[in-house]
């Protein structure tokens, strides 16, 4: 292992000043750079600017994975953190502004579209990487129509287990409960997924790209 990922503390309500000894005793508790999680909606609290900020110049983390979505914030983070810690990683969890966040300084993403059709993603990037958007913009407006299909389908992750399984893969049987409203068309999802990688000629997947009858 080269790193860890961590959140703050989930289940009892923290603040802020808690967060942030928390990432301090999990960092001394390790050799390995820690990478600091923000993803509100599974542990009732953010990880605001002044907190990560505080982390990094105090070189309690490493890096930050953001999947807050927030390209402003981003922005703040990083004209407040880089020229201090120019090692610093900024990543984002969510794929809905993966080129905004690269082209504001971004490192990466880790994504769990890139988990579906890492093809896509990996195409995206290198395209940022080399300063052309004209070909990183189709690949991001048509990843989030793939994304949407994948989250709103069902309770995350159960839609994009479906769309690894599109891909060949099986995943077996989730552990996770889901209600009669929540059955995923894994017909259409397939279709939509083989037409988004074949639209930008990165695999062969025939017959999915036909309209429905």
């Amino acid at each position: 292992v080269d790193a860890v990922v961590v959140t703050a503390p989930f289940y009892a309500r923290t603040s802020q000043p808690e967060v942030v000894d928390h990432f301090r005793y999990v960092r001394d508790a390790l050799d390995i750079p820690v990478i600091a999680y923000d993803i509100p909606v599974c542990v009732n609290i953010k990880l605001e600017r002044k907190t990560t900020v505080t982390l990094a110049r105090e070189g309690v983390i490493a890096g930050l994975k953001d999947s807050s979505g927030d390209v402003g914030n981003m922005c703040r983070m990083i004209s407040a953190i880089r020229p201090e810690r120019p090692e610093f990683i900024f990543l984002t969890g969510w794929e809905v502004v993966l080129v905004p966040m690269l082209m504001v300084g971004a490192n990466g993403g880790t994504n769990a579209t890139s988990g579906v059709a890492p093809e896509v993603t990996r195409k995206l990037f290198d395209s940022c990487r080399r300063g052309d958007y004209a070909t990183a913009m189709p690949c991001q407006l048509r990843l989030i129509e793939l994304f949407d299909s994948m989250l709103y389908s069902a309770d995350f992750p159960e839609g994009f287990r479906a769309g690894v399984e599109a891909r060949g893969f099986r995943m077996g049987r989730s552990r996770q409960p889901l209600s009669a409203s929540q059955t995923i068309d894994r017909a259409e999802l397939k279709r939509k997924l083989g037409c988004l990688v074949a639209e930008f000629g990165l695999t062969d997947m025939p017959g999915h790209c036909k309209t429905p009858s």
